[in-house]
């Protein structure tokens, strides 16, 4: 380990609370086991292997790596917010600062990685990249020199502490389609290591080994916890076993089409459905292939941010824009 880690570690604030600081890198450490037990066995990333599944579970942990700034510990320290939000920060120390140490580790193709530290810096909402060589001095200049280089230590000891990550195989195009589960991975792994309950303000002066292994016991019971498991493949059950649906039916009067057919609710006994019904159709009809008697129903249910990746403005691509739009330079319909 690095001997000045532990400094590093009391230098940068992650959150705070009126108890404690949480450092920095030990938030980085919690996002990073959360995106290991959620993108474990997940079909949304099923065509990747196990070695780029790991790199991104790297991308994924480094998203906060802005708030090893100047501006971001006088936010948590003395209440004063800078001129820049952390996640701009994170954009500018792996796009510019950061990129040479992971394309020696993860390698791979630059403008994938360009493509992929968007998906993650933009853990708010989307990325906001700017080629203007003054913005891009202000920024850097808002991190300062000394977060400069904990930010590439850090960088160092993580890719030890996650090895045997790739980015090999995915090039511009694919990691354009990928930067949309990316982001939603690492959105989803945020928030759950964001709940102080789950993940309470732990002292600097832990071996950075020592705490990875207790954020991953911690993620473990935290993913559970969230109902965020990965959902087991289907079992191939009847319909007639689902919660809430009782048979499949052929359509009265008219051939060819089914109904599926569940119990009345007290919606559609009091006669308060709104939606369009068939005159041939029985009460509580949910669907139909002809598109009549299908009543519109409210989603159920408490969405989470793993569901969706994040809408996002239009940006520029510093790394390999190659004028083609990509996911992260169009807003989400």
């Amino acid at each position: 380990m690095d001997p000045l880690f532990p400094q590093l570690a009391r230098d940068w604030p992650g959150k705070s609370s009126e108890k404690a600081e949480h450092p920095a890198v030990w938030h980085m450490l919690d996002v990073g086991a959360c995106a290991e037990r959620l993108i474990e066995e997940h079909r949304a990333f099923a065509t990747l292997s196990p070695a780029q599944r790991r790199a991104f579970v790297i991308l994924a942990a480094l998203h906060d790596v802005g708030k090893i700034s100047d501006t971001f510990r006088s936010l948590l320290r003395d209440g004063r917010p800078g001129a820049y939000r952390h996640w701009k920060l994170s954009d500018v120390l792996l796009t510019r600062t950061l990129d040479p140490i992971l394309a020696e580790t993860l390698g791979g193709d630059g403008h994938a990685r360009g493509e992929l530290y968007a998906a993650v810096s933009g853990h708010h909402g989307g990325p906001e990249r700017s080629n203007d060589r003054r913005e891009l001095w202000r920024r850097t200049r808002a991190i300062g020199a000394d977060a400069e280089e904990d930010a590439k230590r850090w960088t160092s000891l993580l890719l030890e502490l996650l090895p045997r990550g790739t980015l090999e195989g995915i090039d511009q195009q694919r990691a354009r389609k990928l930067s949309w589960v990316l982001s939603g991975l690492t959105v989803a792994a945020d928030w759950v290591a964001s709940n102080t309950e789950w993940f309470p303000s732990a002292a600097p002066g832990i071996s950075p080994r020592d705490y990875l292994e207790r954020a991953r016991n911690q993620a473990a019971d935290a993913v559970t916890r969230a109902g965020l498991n990965p959902t087991p493949p289907a079992t191939g059950k009847p319909a007639e076993s689902l919660a809430g649906v009782q048979k499949t039916a052929p359509h009265a009067g008219r051939s060819g089409c089914h109904h599926i057919a569940r119990r009345s609710d007290a919606r559609a006994d009091r006669g308060r459905d709104r939606s369009r019904q068939d005159s041939t159709c029985p009460p509580g009809v949910a669907a139909c292939s002809c598109g009549r008697g299908a009543p519109r129903r409210r989603r159920s249910g408490r969405l989470t941010p793993f569901h969706f990746a994040p809408a996002s403005p239009a940006i520029p691509s510093r790394i390999g824009h190659s004028g083609r739009s990509s996911p992260w330079q169009r807003s989400a319909r």
